[in-house]
């Protein structure tokens, strides 16, 4: 039988787009302004400096300028009150029935069964919840006691997690028995405890078909020796740093892929914040994810503490840097978030990677880039969209960067040289705008305007298909930005 996107082509990104959106468990449209403004003071990425303090996971994260004078103000009255009760509502309307979700994308997202990731394993250890007691489960000691090989399947249901971290640290499988990710729904103690739910170390774990929410600082923590992870159709939400972190890498040859990450409303809290955030990242793939309200609160604050210390509006939605290199960031969409994707970020070089078939939109002024490199070599940016409806001028953005090759890109201003680059341009379009969208926030660019003027873009062999699967040239040549009009 036909997806929806081989039954109607013309129409396959805006599927794909309310298609994730369903995934991602929330209600509002991604378009609606839906976290508080951030402060108008912000430092441009990459300004900041100085040394981070030290962390109970070892995290020396992002560049700050941390002063020990600033500490808590108003913010201390977040306690462990803030676990946030209310988040348990939110898990409740977060629960779909998959049936009822249109396919993600033209063979992009399979089942995860069915995806040629999952593999046989050498022994099923069951995990179950009690009726009404989400702290009656097996999940800790399945995962303390599992070894290599190992699939540890979750029945259906919510898993009270109170410790700070469940090490893994075995090669195992853990995925949600139905492949529902919203049947299992795994949640921290809340924004007033540490909490880094998750914390791999070890290489080809496996983490698909469920939800992580709730915890105050990651969700997913990588630490020496995760290599090989795999991340696949899992929903993260609600955290109070970064969703997904690695630090003290190196990590080798990961994937995330078929996700939704983000923010509900009003469930952010401080600016230390990130959707992706990885150091030593190497060779990792990163696709078909939906991204959204990554935006901080304007605060400074790491959740209620060191306030004043962090850019206001947060960090990008996808950070690969500080060692990272040969890193493929394609077919994400990335809404309402302060900044969308950035590689190298001025710690270290980051030699090779392709950004390329990314859709990045933002309907509120006062946000950030939509693509930064920053101390990248030889870095692809091919067939990007970025709406920006502010005024910052960097839907591109180059800092000390060389080699850098940009094609076939459509955004809503010039690529931004920051001084120290070397670069090629070619087939690119500056002008989109809102007009040019079939429904504003998603995809699919109506044929004239933008699409029409894009006929110059260069054939790249390597990109056949656009974000939604199509066949890149439909026409004379193919569009610039991730999607192709049909002709």
């Amino acid at each position: 039988m036909a997806t929806p996107y081989q039954a109607h082509p013309a129409r396959a990104a805006a599927l794909l787009f309310s298609a994730l959106v369903a995934l991602a468990g929330c209600s509002d449209s991604p378009g609606s302004s839906m976290l508080p403004a951030p402060d108008a003071s912000r430092v441009p990425p990459g300004d900041a400096g100085g040394a981070d303090s030290a962390r109970p996971d070892g995290d020396a994260s992002r560049p700050t300028t941390r002063d020990a004078a600033t500490t808590r103000d108003a913010a201390t009255a977040r306690d462990a009150a803030t676990a946030r009760d209310a988040a348990t509502a939110r898990d409740a309307a977060t629960t779909r029935d998959a049936a009822t979700t249109p396919t993600p994308s033209a063979g992009f997202c399979p089942p995860f069964v069915d995806s040629g990731l999952h593999t046989t394993p050498t022994r099923v250890v069951p995990v179950t919840v009690a009726d009404g007691d989400p702290r009656a489960h097996n999940l800790v000691s399945a995962l303390q006691d599992a070894s290599d090989g190992d699939e540890i399947l979750i029945a259906p249901g919510t898993y009270q997690i109170d410790r700070y971290a469940i090490n893994i640290t075995a090669s195992v499988t853990i995925r949600g028995m139905t492949g529902n990710r919203d049947d299992v729904i795994i949640r921290g103690a809340g924004y007033g405890t540490g909490g880094e739910t998750l914390m791999v170390r070890a290489p080809g774990v496996t983490i698909a078909d469920l939800s992580l929410t709730n915890m105050r600082n990651h969700a997913i923590s990588l630490k020496p020796g995760a290599d090989n992870a795999t991340i696949y159709n899992v929903h993260i939400y609600d955290v109070g740093t970064q969703l997904i972190k690695g630090s003290a890498g190196p990590f080798r040859n990961g994937l995330i892929a078929c996700s939704s990450i983000g923010y509900s409303e009003g469930a952010v809290r401080g600016d230390y914040i990130n959707g992706i955030d990885i150091h030593h990242a190497i060779d990792w793939v990163i696709r078909d994810n939906y991204i959204y309200n990554i935006w901080g609160d304007g605060s400074g604050c790491e959740v209620d503490i060191d306030c004043g210390t962090y850019q206001a509006g947060g960090g990008p939605a996808i950070l690969l840097w500080n060692g990272s290199s040969g890193n493929v960031v394609e077919r994400n969409i990335i809404v309402e978030s302060f900044m969308g994707i950035a590689l190298g970020y001025g710690r270290t070089d980051h030699p090779g990677g392709v950004i390329r078939n990314n859709f990045i939109y933002r309907s509120r002024s006062g946000g950030d880039m939509g693509i930064h490199l920053d101390s990248a070599r030889g870095t692809i940016i091919d067939h990007n969209t970025v709406y920006n409806a502010g005024s910052y001028p960097g839907d591109i953005e180059l800092r000390r960067s060389s080699g850098i090759r940009i094609r076939n890109n459509l955004t809503t201003a010039p690529v931004w040289d920051r001084g120290g680059n070397s670069y090629t341009e070619t087939g690119n379009l500056s002008t989109l705008a809102i007009s040019d969208f079939r429904t504003p926030g998603e995809p699919d660019i109506r044929s004239g305007a933008a699409a029409q003027n894009c006929r110059d873009a260069v054939v790249i062999d390597t990109i056949p298909t656009d974000i939604a699967g199509q066949p890149r040239v439909s026409g004379p040549g193919p569009d610039c930005g991730a999607f192709e009009v049909q002709e």
